[in-house]
């Protein structure tokens, strides 16, 4: 591989970077990660970068030494973020042209503590904007699961931005952008 090939990728692979810094600043994720996991989905596009380079360029010497490297390190991050016991769940606007997904999780000692964040689903599912709203609520053992705290089984789409969940707590309404 050429120095000007190299400095090519190298440039895209900066430009990624700044792609998903950018995009991270402004609320907005790639749904193939967890919201929170910046470092996680710089260190997938960037290896996938650098291996591809490796093999074009046929150092499989850098190959063979980098592969187990990576797979170690992405089994880090990627068992992290497994154990924080989240949850998606995607909701649907009736005439289907709008989604919602909702990332929650709950924490119990003694008494359940669970909340939510969601983020408007965009360009396919491919990309959440976060929406700001986060809900929380402290449950000693009332309800059976996070979903009936919520009232995902049963929100009310007011109209094509607004989606109202009928909470423990009362009402919570979102609005879309």
């Amino acid at each position: 591989m050429t120095r000007k090939g190299t400095c090519k990728i190298i440039s895209i692979l900066l430009g990624i970077d700044v792609m998903l810094i950018v995009l991270h600043s402004m609320g907005y994720y790639l749904r193939l990660f967890p919201p929170d996991s910046l470092v996680l989905s710089m260190f997938i596009f960037n290896s996938i970068v650098l291996l591809s380079m490796g093999i074009i360029a046929k150092i499989y010497t850098i190959v063979a030494a980098f592969v187990p490297g990576v797979i170690i390190v992405f089994l880090i991050l990627y068992f992290s973020h497994a154990i924080n016991d989240e949850h998606y769940t995607t909701i649907h606007s009736p005439i289907g042209n709008e989604a919602v997904v909702v990332l929650y999780s709950a924490t119990s000692l003694g008494e359940t503590m669970y909340s939510y964040d969601f983020y408007q689903s965009m360009l396919g599912g491919l990309l959440l904007k976060e929406l700001n709203n986060r809900y929380s609520y402290m449950d000693f053992r009332q309800y059976d699961s996070a979903e009936d705290v919520l009232g995902m089984n049963d929100p009310t789409w007011k109209d094509k931005k607004h989606l109202i969940f009928h909470t423990a707590s009362g009402e919570h309404a979102l609005r879309l952008k």
